[in-house]
């Protein structure tokens, strides 16, 4: 899981791999059981544009996108006893 790539870029180092360009060299060889989550707001997509990934979006109002993202995030709570303190709102 990598939360917000598009933050990762303006952090980049002054020399090697950043995390997009690590992913964009490196991802085509993962095993297919390695899966990669990354998150990068909407208006900041440019830098991630050309990985060679499935994109969804989460933004707007679609009530199917709300639904499963609360189902998913929900089940993830209940399924993981670390979790147990936690309540989901919205």
């Amino acid at each position: 899981m990598v939360d917000a790539l598009n933050e990762a870029e303006q952090h980049r180092p002054d020399y090697g791999f950043s995390i997009v360009s690590f992913l964009h060299h490196h991802l085509p060889d993962f095993p297919d059981f390695i899966k990669v989550v990354a998150t990068c707001r909407t208006e900041e997509q440019a830098a991630v544009e050309n990985l060679p990934v499935h994109v969804i979006t989460l933004d707007g109002e679609d009530p199917n996108v709300i639904r499963d993202a609360q189902l998913y995030i929900s089940h993830r709570m209940a399924s993981a006893s670390n979790l147990a303190n936690l309540t989901l709102s919205g």
